[in-house]
């Protein structure tokens, strides 16, 4: 305003006035109050305990104890082409962010023309000018244009974290299930290996007279039904592989030495940090870019708001010529005031319109904070139940594995039959493939758990490559 009084003269500001008055008279000017974010329980409903946490920097991953693993993420955090991608957005973002709401404005322009005719001389013709122009913010409008613009470049960043989980989320679940597979894999070969020592053994018998054609065809079947899960496993194997290669943006199959050593099924360890509900509005992305989009709307209700009043801006322009000898010079300094008088209603109803967006962004900001809660309890109740499965299957295992060693000593006896060996190899192939399963689902209940609860976006690269 300052600048609009040393150069204004005194009828442009009586102008102003009453203009303002003019326009204020059909318009409301209290606005919309900035509403608070949406209350959430105090806690989870399984989870009592919990106290505030700050989980965006945990490497929950690490508690895998798996450096493969480790170094996968630590990879696909610079590779992945989704996340690139996601980089320049964010990039494009700022750029419009850093140019938004400026007062000044400026423009040069420079031409020379030379033109002739063959019966008079040829003339040479330059001009060079220059303008620039000063918007007075007056009722906000630049003000809320920056605090949209800022608040456009925050919801970028949290949509980039907010591909930084989905990220950690693939790349975790692919390697649990290649991990998975090949070890099911090894399952099904000491199957077959089992299944292999059951056929010897009828034949055996067969030629003692002890066993007859119909135990040794259901031998060879019981034999060929594992035989047959070996190639499908192989191609579950393969297929992860390629799954992981892509996600760190790489050829399919260029991964094969690094990930075809088996090692153990990687399960996380019990103890795991969950925090508060509130929790969910300062580390999950999606909610925060959730907020970000209620601040945007926010802000245009300002914009609209604005359009409603006069707006003043303060130009000047200089121009020099010459044509031939004759040289030109001509400039013009001023205000202009735009008064905005015959489509107030037309401009009352652009803010209508933005105040029930903004509504409509905040219902969308507590839907989300709902979800995210409705999430991690679920979440919390599947691990949990994961847990107490694999527990349980793993005792199954074990007493499958002791019933047919003990089951063996007794087909020479006669105490139990060849069928009863088969069915017992049966259901310890099963109880092997519930317990790897089991196992799987604790981890992928683990990880879908951690990604509910925002945690492990903001971990910095040095921390991955270390952990493990």
């Amino acid at each position: 305003m300052r600048i609009f009084r040393s150069f204004c003269p005194s009828w442009v500001r009586r102008l102003v006035g009453a203009a303002t008055i003019v326009a204020l008279a059909g318009c409301d000017v209290t606005g919309v109050a900035l509403r608070d974010a949406p209350a959430v329980p105090a806690s989870f409903s399984i989870a009592q305990n919990g106290s505030p946490a700050s989980l965006a920097t945990i490497g929950w991953w690490t508690e895998f104890d798996d450096p493969t693993l480790n170094s996968l993420v630590d990879r696909g955090f610079e590779q992945n082409l989704t996340l690139l991608q996601v980089l320049e957005r964010v990039r494009a973002a700022e750029a419009v962010a850093a140019a938004s709401g400026r007062p000044f404005s400026s423009s040069g322009s420079a031409q020379a023309t030379e033109s002739g005719a063959s019966n008079r001389d040829s003339t040479f013709n330059k001009t060079v000018g220059a303008s620039a122009s000063y918007i007075v913010d007056l009722f906000g409008g630049l003000r809320n244009r920056r605090a949209r613009d800022q608040a456009l470049l925050a919801e970028a960043l949290e949509n980039q974290n907010n591909t930084r989980l989905l990220f950690l989320s693939s790349i975790t679940e692919a390697y649990v299930d290649l991990r998975f597979f090949q070890l099911l894999l090894q399952s099904r070969q000491a199957d077959v290996t089992s299944r292999h020592l059951t056929l010897s053994n009828t034949r055996t018998l067969l030629d003692s007279g002890e066993a007859t054609q119909l135990d040794l065809a259901q031998s060879q079947a019981s034999l060929s039904t594992a035989e047959a899960e070996i190639p499908l496993q192989q191609a579950s194997i393969e297929r992860q592989k390629n799954r992981i290669a892509t996600l760190l943006g790489l050829p399919a199959g260029t991964l094969d030495p690094q990930l075809s050593a088996v090692t153990r099924q990687p399960v996380p360890s019990t103890d795991i940090i969950i925090g508060v509900p509130a929790d969910l509005i300062r580390n999950r992305p999606d909610v925060r870019a959730a907020e970000q989009r209620y601040l945007q709307a926010f802000a245009e209700i300002g914009i609209r708001r604005a359009a409603l009043y006069p707006s003043l801006q303060i130009g000047g322009s200089i121009q020099a010529s010459q044509q031939s000898a004759v040289e030109v010079q001509t400039w013009s300094f001023g205000p202009t005031l735009n008064i905005p008088i015959f489509n107030q209603g037309a401009l009352r109803a652009d803010v209508t319109a933005a105040e029930a967006r903004a509504r409509e962004a905040y219902l969308f900001w507590a839907e989300t904070v709902l979800q995210g809660i409705e999430e991690v309890e679920t979440a919390l109740v599947t691990y949990r139940a994961a847990q107490q499965a694999a527990a349980k299957s793993g005792e199954a295992v074990q007493q499958n594995e002791r019933a047919l060693r003990l089951s063996r000593s007794l087909v020479t006896s006669g105490e139990i039959t060849l069928l009863q060996i088969i069915e017992l190899e049966r259901r310890l192939a099963d109880a092997r493939t519930d317990f790897r399963s089991n196992l799987r689902q604790t981890s992928r209940d683990y990880i879908t758990l951690m990604i509910a609860l925002g945690a492990g976006y903001n971990v910095p690269p040095l921390q991955v490559a270390s952990a493990g």
